[in-house]
């Protein structure tokens, strides 16, 4: 058991984590190395935009067929976002 959860923990720190905005229609990709957690600060990349964004996490919701939904605040626009990112 830990074994699998060590090479599920460094396969996602690895390649990081890539998911899609459905309201603003924009891939993004969280980057290696972001610790996506309640109340932290991680940086994504929006494709829509084409840059590098920092972005506060404001909530994680694991849902059902592979998919996690995260909230966050976009520092950037001054807006809230629900990204849908694929496991």
């Amino acid at each position: 058991m830990n074994k699998i959860l060590a090479i599920m923990l460094f396969t996602s720190v690895c390649f990081g984590w890539g998911g899609y905005d459905w309201e603003n229609h924009s891939y993004v990709d969280i980057e290696k190395g972001n610790k996506v957690r309640s109340g932290s600060e991680i940086e994504i990349f929006d494709y829509k935009d084409g840059r590098y964004k920092n972005v506060e996490v404001l909530g994680i919701n694991r849902g059902i067929g592979g998919s996690t939904e995260i909230e966050i605040y976009d520092h950037s626009d001054n807006s809230y976002r629900i990204l849908e990112m694929s496991r």
